[in-house]
């Protein structure tokens, strides 16, 4: 007799995306693994978004919506969750969406290697739907055996990438979480790295079936806000707990977050916003680890040289940045 298939819940947080949200929900209803749900979670919307998914929730009883006021949305995957009905989860953003075959393939691998987590690679993808490949991983899947192990793929090779999008896993893995109200920056990296800690069971596979849209209007590539700084110290907070339980190499850890910090300078550069309290933090924090990032082998040369110039020249660096940016728009 053959295996009957486990529900997965596939939760979608939602704000604003009238633009992009057919696609998505239309790329999770062409999987090939048919059990399954979606957990539409609007936060906020004020566009076209709710009258879009309602017309999704008539014509398929698999789509649920539920809207929320505004909290950010960490507390719209909180949301998801607690509504969610399947043992196994995945995210997916709502500007994003997924390859026709991305569920089957990875519930295929999570009963063959009886992993808590699987993961894939994601490719990146622009206005013209053209894929643009990101992973290096050459072989077919790697298995970790350890929470060292998982780290170490996050933090170094980075076959294990930031997205929580790019993963499955069994839901009771999130049960002790606390979820980031009101964090739009960042908030993946605390959800993954939690997930990352709570199991010894886990397979990372080659295969790009994420599609990540590159929005240059999103939040996280436009000018600073109050936001970022909240990021930021999110970004500390976590970094400084990994190093105190001593689960993972400090420069590897270091030079890591070190890149994420980054973007709080870069983002202040674009539109020339100083926040010097923000400045303040984040170059002794960058100052504090230079001599760790600079060991750090999986650090780019051309970071380590951005970071060390905004630790001691932090104006020439935004003046740069703030030029390049406006020939570029990058």
């Amino acid at each position: 007799m053959e295996n009957k298939q486990e529900k997965i819940s596939v939760i979608v947080p939602l704000y604003n995306v009238e633009k992009y949200v057919s696609r998505c929900i239309d790329s999770i209803l062409r999987q090939t693994y048919s059990e399954l749900e979606i957990i539409l979670i609007d936060d906020g919307s004020s566009d076209a978004t709710a009258q879009i998914c309602q017309e999704y929730v008539k014509k398929d009883q698999r789509i649920s919506y539920f809207y929320q006021n505004n909290a950010g949305p960490d507390y719209a995957r909180k949301k998801g969750i607690e509504e969610a009905g399947g043992a196994l989860l995945m995210f997916v953003d709502a500007d994003d969406y997924i390859e026709s075959n991305m569920l089957q393939t990875l519930y295929e691998h999570m009963k063959v290697s009886n992993a808590d987590i699987l993961c894939c690679q994601m490719a990146r993808v622009d206005d013209t739907n053209q894929k643009i490949t990101n992973s290096k991983m050459t072989k077919e899947y790697i298995d970790c055996y350890s929470v060292k192990e998982n780290l170490h793929h996050y933090f170094a090779t980075r076959y294990i990438n930031s997205s929580y999008g790019t993963k499955l896993f069994k839901k009771e893995l999130l049960q002790g979480y606390e979820y980031l109200k009101e964090s739009v920056i960042g908030e993946d990296v605390s959800i993954v790295l939690y997930l990352l800690q709570q199991t010894d069971r886990l397979r990372i596979i080659k295969d790009e079936l994420y599609l990540y849209y590159w929005n240059q209007d999103s939040i996280s590539h436009s000018g600073y806000s109050a936001r970022h700084y909240s990021s930021l110290l999110n970004y500390i907070k976590v970094k400084e707990q990994l190093l105190n339980q001593n689960i993972a190499e400090a420069s590897e850890v270091n030079g890591f977050f070190a890149e994420y910090e980054m973007a709080v300078a870069t983002a202040m550069s674009r539109t020339w916003t100083i926040d010097k309290n923000a400045m303040n933090v984040l170059r002794q924090e960058l100052k504090d680890d230079l001599s760790s990032i600079l060991k750090n082998r999986y650090t780019p040369f051309y970071m380590k040289v951005c970071i060390a110039m905004y630790v001691y020249f932090p104006y020439l660096f935004m003046g740069i940045y703030h030029g390049i940016y406006k020939l570029t728009g990058r």
